[in-house]
């Protein structure tokens, strides 16, 4: 699929709320549409991704999330991550749009939380622990200078506003039509360090003052993309 960020007949780019709705209804109906075994293949490809970063990095710890359905990773990603960690630390959703943190290491250690999501039934962290060197989050689209688009609940914006950025890499889970030149950004939206996609690792350059352009053109960013077996 093609996703472009939509634009007015002149070319001017429409409020960043109303670009971003659409492009989620867009995304969120190209997902619900792809057969259920290319949704497997892709998300196959993406988790072998992650374990290729890991393996890579080898990060002291790591922070995840759970998938939703449709979303990046499946019912794939927890386990598999869980099969070369001793655990992970998970997103608990709580009131007021807040996340807090779980260690998970296991499967069972989950049950279904807030929005249906499964969720570790552990003790919580409040903020994300200092320890953890590598953030994995969702995302509907992604720019290549790092604007993250997510559902608009604003959950994992305030969670990474918290992050230690010096310490620990954010990286976003995305298919690869949902890789996009440019998305507008607001003053909330926390950018990403890097975006995997089934087919690639992309290294994205934060704009200065740690936000994306307003208008979503991103024409100023560099860009660096390698294949995902050298991530």
């Amino acid at each position: 699929m093609d996703i472009r960020t939509p634009e007015t007949t002149s070319g001017a780019v429409v409020d960043p709320r109303e670009v971003k709705e659409t492009l989620r209804r867009s995304i969120l109906d190209a997902r619900a549409s792809t057969p259920p075994g290319r949704r497997r293949t892709l998300d196959t490809r993406l988790v072998e991704g992650v374990l290729q970063l890991i393996r890579s990095g080898d990060p002291s710890t790591v922070a995840a999330y759970s998938p939703m359905p449709g979303e990046p990773g499946g019912g794939l990603l927890v386990e598999a991550l869980l099969s070369v960690l001793p655990g992970i630390w998970l997103p608990v959703s709580g009131p007021a749009g807040r996340l807090s943190w779980a260690f998970c290491e296991s499967t069972g250690d989950l049950h279904r939380g807030r929005f249906g999501i499964t969720e570790p039934a552990g003790p919580r962290m409040e903020t994300l622990p200092g320890d953890v060197e590598l953030l994995l989050c969702p995302a509907l689209a992604c720019s290549v200078e790092g604007v993250r688009l997510g559902r608009g609940a604003g959950y994992f914006d305030r969670a990474l506003a918290g992050v230690d950025r010096n310490r620990c890499r954010i990286i976003a889970l995305t298919y690869d039509s949902e890789l996009l030149d440019g998305l507008p950004a607001e003053a909330h939206d926390e950018p990403v360090d890097g975006v995997l996609t089934p087919d690639a690792f992309h290294t994205c350059a934060a704009p200065t003052e740690g936000r994306g352009t307003p208008d979503g053109s991103g024409a100023s960013h560099r860009h660096e993309k390698s294949p995902r077996n050298e991530a």
